[in-house]
């Protein structure tokens, strides 16, 4: 707001701030972004829930404490604003949240209900009061065990959602939230698939809202060109953001070293990690649960199979061997001991009778016809 569109505004007496939140409304007018609506604002719009409080807010959505009138429980409300530039939006929103409901995981927020008014469309979800793994990271900073439990449990939730047809899209700390202040809390992946609702095929629509840029840091190289872009890929590249961050405080921009020089991590962690964070994405990691097996060592049943005979076949010849190798601590055992042993058997073993005659031939009495 140029001076002379205030001037004639403080000749009519306005406050200080009234003039600050008016240059603030041009201000957003101008880019186009659209303020947070108010408590009393969804109130009105939105029936038979009380909002409370704002808890957060993304790109495009913003998230506020609820009271469920009907059955008295608080609820996550995550409301966005209709816009009309969106072709068909009513009837995406719709078609993408009934898919989003469908999705029924320890590890993934529900999703309670949907709707929309004539501002707003609105998502009622499950309420996590834990904190946000961000928060976790900025505070307390988890070590490698406790970091490789909850990328195990992010990559079971979103490996689910994927075997539903459900990306995530937007995988970053603040959305994973946790059911307790308590270390080994559930981990609950939050917005899921909250993208793909304003996905559009318009490539300039969703350049203008920000949704092909997504977060920043967490998001694949291949998404930049458009959310057609994303696959199951996408989202381990973001998995592996999220995991190099929790060994390493630190986000893995450029040339970046193994979580291993900065945590108690082994090697098979740092190919692991490593693996999820390639570029292209024919090189990384296929999906969340293989992802999972790699930092687990997950190895095939029929390798422990091999193992457990191999290990047997060992032990018996080695029995065998024991068996019969002297004791040096028992002196029967001894070579000397064993010679006498067995020259005592030899004379001990009774001999058959034999005739004078068949001891000395010369004693035999022989017939004539032998004499001859």
């Amino acid at each position: 707001m140029c001076a002379s569109a205030i001037a004639p505004q403080r000749a009519m007496g306005l406050c200080p701030v009234c003039l600050l939140e008016g240059i603030a409304d041009e201000v957003v007018n101008a880019r186009g972004v659209q303020r947070c609506p108010t408590i009393k604002q969804l109130n009105e719009e939105i029936k038979g829930f009380q909002f409370v409080e704002l808890l957060g807010r993304g790109a495009t959505a913003w998230t506020f404490l609820a009271i469920q009138e009907s059955l008295s429980r608080e609820v996550a409300v995550k409301v966005m604003y209709r816009d009309g530039n969106w072709k068909d939006s009513s009837a995406r929103f719709q078609r993408e949240a009934e898919s989003l409901a469908k999705l029924n995981h320890r590890g993934i927020v529900t999703i309670h209900d949907f709707g929309s008014t004539d501002d707003f469309h609105y998502l009622i979800m499950e309420f996590v009061p834990g904190t946000t793994l961000r928060h976790r990271i900025n505070t307390i900073r988890p070590d490698v065990q406790q970091s490789l439990r909850i990328a195990d449990q992010i990559c079971e939730a979103v490996q689910y959602a994927h075997d539903a047809g459900i990306l995530h899209r937007d995988i970053k700390p603040e959305n994973i939230l946790f059911t307790s202040e308590a270390l080994d809390a559930q981990v609950k992946v939050a917005d899921f698939g909250i993208a793909q609702i304003f996905a559009n095929e318009d490539f300039e629509s969703l350049t203008r809202t920000g949704l092909v840029s997504g977060t920043p840091y967490y998001i694949a190289p291949e998404q930049n060109c458009g959310l057609n872009r994303a696959s199951p890929r996408s989202d381990v590249f973001a998995i592996g953001v999220v995991l190099y961050e929790l060994l390493t405080g630190q986000l893995p921009i450029g040339r970046f070293s193994p979580p291993s020089e900065f945590s108690g991590c082994n090697r098979n962690v740092d190919r692991a990690v490593l693996n999820a964070l390639q570029n292209r994405p024919d090189k990384r990691t296929a999906d969340p649960q293989s992802l999972s097996n790699q930092l687990s060592q997950k190895t095939p049943w029929f390798f422990w199979l091999a193992t457990v005979v191999s290990v047997c076949a060992l032990a018996f010849v080695a029995w065998l061997l024991i068996s019969n190798f002297p004791n040096p601590d028992d002196p029967s055992s001894s070579p000397a001991k064993q010679i006498d042993s067995i020259e005592k058997a030899i004379d001990e073993t009774p001999q058959p009778e034999t005739t004078p005659e068949e001891k000395n031939p010369f004693l035999r009495k022989w017939t004539p016809e032998e004499l001859e």
